[in-house]
């Protein structure tokens, strides 16, 4: 949330792959703002630009980027890891409430009808910290690694087999970050592929003479 630090919300796997539950399709009656306004697509933060695709995608590069990578160990610690609890989690102050904490409790054996109701209700409010899966610090991922891996990748993957007669399309002519948004071929046999900011035309191969093949 932009407004309330307090609100914490964890993001579903569609923030990161499908831009269609940002979307209101069907026209669902949801009901209206406090300001009278019906409730309909998801307002988007300005960076996305009133593209649900570009909101999408952003978050996607955002997830899959080197620093990220670098630093994701750091998250597993702190979520299923060493960092979760006892000295570790102090030092990161990443302590929670201790209901929050698998174990810590057993509700059967509260006689007392208000206090098992209290003990409920906080639980079902503070939510649950997931079950300590490492004790040991996370080993960090080898994002450099990763990195050289992609950069000796020769062309760019499309989603179609490239017919014989054509070249293939190197990843130094088209950006492998940049998004194919379209694919046409021409009278003449070109076949250009569109991304968000260039147009590559790839000719049939000629053979020795100069000729199309």
């Amino acid at each position: 949330s932009y407004t309330q630090l307090s609100d914490v919300k964890e993001l579903i796997p569609e923030f990161f792959c499908n831009a269609r539950f940002l979307r209101n399709s069907n026209r669902l009656r949801l009901g209206v703002k406090q300001n009278g306004e019906a409730v309909g697509d998801v307002v988007l933060p300005p960076w996305a630009k009133g593209c649900p695709e570009r909101f999408v995608r952003l978050h996607r590069q955002a997830l899959e980027s080197p620093i990220v990578s670098r630093r994701l160990h750091l998250w597993i610690d702190l979520i299923f890891g060493a960092s979760q609890k006892g000295h570790r989690a102090e030092d990161a102050k990443n302590l929670f409430y201790y209901l929050t904490y698998p174990g810590q409790v057993d509700v059967s054996l509260i006689t007392e009808p208000k206090t098992r109701e209290a003990t409920l209700a906080q639980i079902s409010s503070f939510g649950q910290t997931p079950s300590q899966v490492f004790t040991t610090p996370h080993p960090e991922k080898d994002a450099a690694a990763i990195m050289t891996q992609q950069a000796q990748q020769s062309s760019l993957k499309l989603p179609f087999v490239m017919p014989p007669h054509y070249g293939s399309v190197n990843v130094f002519k088209v950006n492998r970050r940049k998004r194919v948004c379209g694919l046409a071929v021409n009278a003449l046999g070109s076949l250009c592929i569109v991304t968000e900011t260039d147009i590559l035309r790839i000719t049939e191969k000629k053979n020795k003479k100069g000729e199309e093949e």
